[in-house]
């Protein structure tokens, strides 16, 4: 029997404006984001510690990643831009208000 991990239709949040926080519902999804113009994605405060997601860049706008007010990102190199089109970019939230940002990214 398969019993591994799959992702279905439901678990997919697509995104096609040029701002999105995220919120709770987020944790385990995937956040497709497709704009021409240029996307802000925000983390706020208060999502829990394990908090994860994985954003994908479909468009051509280059999606930045910030931390509102009393939230700390990190990341290899200070890098929280998506590199471009179909790049991708996992959030996990380590520690309160703490999220490592990893995958195809530029300063």
């Amino acid at each position: 029997s398969d019993t591994g991990y799959r992702v279905t239709s439901s678990a997919i949040n697509a995104q096609t404006g040029t701002t999105y926080t995220l919120v709770s519902g987020d944790n385990g999804e995937i956040i497709t984001f497709n704009n021409a113009s240029g996307i802000t994605l925000t983390i706020p405060s208060g999502l829990p510690v394990g908090f994860n997601c994985t954003l994908i860049q479909l468009g051509a706008g280059q999606v930045g990643i910030t931390g509102a007010s009393g939230v700390t990102l990190n990341s290899y190199a200070s890098a929280f831009k998506i590199s471009g089109q179909h790049g991708a970019a996992g959030v996990i939230s380590y520690s309160s208000n703490v999220y490592n940002i990893s995958g195809t990214l530029s300063v």
